[in-house]
């Protein structure tokens, strides 16, 4: 065909945007994308369309493509595309260059995958992110607070304690990273992960692990580092580890009283209580208190307080009748039944 009706590269991008987006419907779209891509590259080697030429958008485009995918090839079908992407840079292409965003893009597919091997690599990756960052001309390539997310997230998915320490490391370096640099790096959600991850394992010392990860996040947003200011969740992760503590008599009256101060950090702090924080703390009530006064004390305090803020939700319900007896259970529902709750115990209950 005459060169001047060829498409051009804004019609392959058109192209390879709309197989990008289509990945929650179309399961091959990755592979169709990638298609779309490697025939630019070949009319464009060969000759015969010298507007094929794809630029970085192109690669960057079809790297988020597989980083979003479900396929089970998807973290080394990025890993073989940034390949390329680097050999055409060395060679001299000035349309292309490996960028941070490129590599966010792998680390996803990596984050997302079932392999054994994936959190290892995904942090192998980040590690040669910093090597890179330190060369002429790579300064870009530093990971930033989604590069941390992602392989934080890689690591404490998997309930292992190890992984959750090797989260946590992770998280170190990002500190350490921000403090050392001064430009923005960590935020709230890798201290969540973090939390989540020790919560998650079997350890009996857990929620201790948590509950540091959360002095840690207090004490840096104090100092100023404003982004990772402690959220609801932040605290649940705490409380959640508190509460399915299973130990001696001693242990979980020791983790009753992380989770009673935890709670009243939680509060004094702005972060307002849902009615999963209630339902924690009342299965905290009925799993790690003796049946007696303080038990029968604080789970009156915590169902009284979710009354007043409207948090009495199915979870609330079930953990109520686990940690009262009949008796203070009937005395407290005051004759209501769970299919009759006053509007102004149950308004901040999502449905």
């Amino acid at each position: 065909g005459e060169t001047e009706v060829q498409p051009n590269i804004d019609s392959f991008k058109m192209v390879i945007n709309a197989w990008s987006k289509a990945g929650d419907n179309e399961k091959d779209a990755a592979h169709r994308a990638q298609l779309v891509l490697e025939w630019m590259m070949q009319l464009h080697k060969s000759g015969e369309n010298d507007l094929a030429q794809p630029d970085q958008e192109c690669f960057d485009t079809v790297l988020r493509a597989w980083a979003v995918s479900h396929h089970a090839d998807a973290p080394q079908k990025a890993e073989d595309l940034m390949t390329t992407l680097d050999i055409l840079y060395l060679e001299g292409s000035t349309t292309v260059k490996p960028t941070r965003m490129s590599f966010n893009q792998l680390l996803t597919a990596w984050s997302k995958s079932t392999e054994p091997q994936a959190a290892q690599r995904a942090e192998d990756i980040l590690y040669h992110m910093k090597r890179v960052s330190t060369l002429d001309g790579y300064a870009d390539m530093k990971p930033n607070t989604v590069s941390y997310n992602t392989v934080i997230t890689a690591w404490g998915k998997n309930g292992e304690l190890d992984s959750a320490r090797r989260a946590n490391n992770i998280l170190k370096q990002a500190i350490d990273q921000e403090e050392n640099d001064g430009i923005e790096c960590i935020d709230a959600i890798m201290f969540n992960i973090v939390a989540d991850a020790y919560a998650k394992t079997s350890s009996n010392k857990a929620h201790l692990k948590s509950r540091a990860v959360l002095n840690r996040q207090i004490s840096l947003y104090a100092s100023g580092h404003k982004r990772c200011k402690p959220d609801v969740y932040s605290f649940s992760s705490v409380l959640g580890s508190c509460a399915s503590l299973t130990g001696s008599r001693k242990e979980r009256l020791q983790a009753f009283d992380v989770a009673r101060h935890t709670f009243g950090d939680m509060r004094e702090s702005g972060a307002e209580p849902n009615h999963v924080t209630y339902g924690t703390m009342l299965k905290a009530c009925a799993r790690l208190l003796p049946d007696g006064k303080e038990r029968r004390r604080y789970t009156r305090e915590y169902f009284e307080m979710a009354c007043e803020n409207g948090c009495v939700g199915d979870m609330v319900m079930r953990r109520i009748q686990d940690a009262a007896s009949p008796d203070q259970y009937n005395e407290m529902m005051k004759g209501l039944t769970r299919s009759n709750l006053p509007q102004e115990w149950t308004h901040a209950v999502p449905y």
